[in-house]
């Protein structure tokens, strides 16, 4: 089950993506404090944003990133959902939420 969040959080991209992974990945983010290192991407997708809001900013595609995390080595590891807008590298990023 994901626990919604949909907190801003500072995201560290990938500047050249590994084999197999699309540009733009990312590779750590800042939350609540906390240093948490992708340990790897299980997912990622588009999904079509509230266009039915009405006109506006922010109704294109937003790329969601699915990773395993880890906030240092001894700490336990977490499966996150991180959002963003536009390009990767300098719109800004969302926790959407961690999965139980």
């Amino acid at each position: 089950m994901l626990r919604r969040f949909d907190e801003p959080i500072e995201v560290r991209v990938e500047d050249e993506p590994a084999d197999g992974q699309a540009p733009g990945a990312p590779r750590a983010f800042l939350w609540r404090g906390r240093v948490y290192a992708v340990r790897g991407i299980d997912g990622h997708w588009s999904e079509r944003r509230a266009w039915w809001r009405g006109p506006g900013p922010g109704l294109g595609d937003r790329q969601v990133w699915r990773v395993r995390a880890q906030a240092g080595r001894s700490a336990t590891p977490v499966i996150a959902e991180l959002g963003t807008d536009g390009p990767a590298a300098t719109d800004p990023w969302v926790l959407l939420g961690i999965l139980d």
